[in-house]
């Protein structure tokens, strides 16, 4: 039986105000970061409704329960870095956040089969179908970022249903053979 898959979109939370400091040039296009991310602040309009995972400029932050569910379904190709997270008026979160990063970027989009669009660079800039070749996929991934387009992140099934049982929120989960508009 074929595993199924998942793009990951985003459904908001609180509005990210601030973010700093940039990351190194290394953080977009090395898997391995050739120096150390300084602590990252990110200032939210509220602290009020902050969810388990969204994307804050350049950095994905994820609540400490997401990074436990990353590892519950045996996903070691990730990393965590020192986030403050805090709204106008000071508050933090009641749980503990951090930068999340993958480690290991996974190349299965099938080029042949999959609809997509180029920047002026060659890089695929939107993807409409999305048409993953499951045999470059490692039976121990079950979540992971494109390596052709870095900014999409795929959940197997497994990672779904362990995202649910936990309760998480932030991401909605669309099944990559009903993708029929651009991302």
């Amino acid at each position: 039986m074929a595993r199924v898959f998942y793009v990951l979109r985003y459904t908001g939370g609180p509005e990210v105000l601030e973010v700093g400091p940039f990351p190194p040039s290394s953080w977009y296009f090395d898997e391995d970061l050739s120096e150390p991310l300084p602590t990252v602040t990110v200032v939210l309009s509220t602290i009020d409704g902050v969810v388990d995972l969204t994307r804050a400029g350049a950095y994905d932050y994820a609540s400490r329960r997401m990074v436990d569910t990353v590892r519950k379904v045996g996903e070691v190709h990730f990393e965590e870095h020192p986030l403050v997270l805090c709204d106008l008026i000071g508050r933090n979160p009641p749980a503990p956040f951090a930068i999340f990063r993958f480690r290991r970027w996974t190349t299965c989009l099938d080029l042949n089969k999959s609809e997509y669009r180029r920047d002026e660079d060659g890089n695929i800039h939107q993807i409409r179908r999305v048409v993953l070749d499951h045999d470059r996929i490692p039976a121990d991934r079950h979540f992971f970022q494109l390596q052709e387009r870095f900014t999409t992140y795929v959940a197997s099934e497994a990672f779904v249903d362990a995202w649910n049982a936990a309760g998480l929120t932030g991401v909605e989960f669309i099944c990559t053979d009903r993708i029929n508009y651009w991302f």
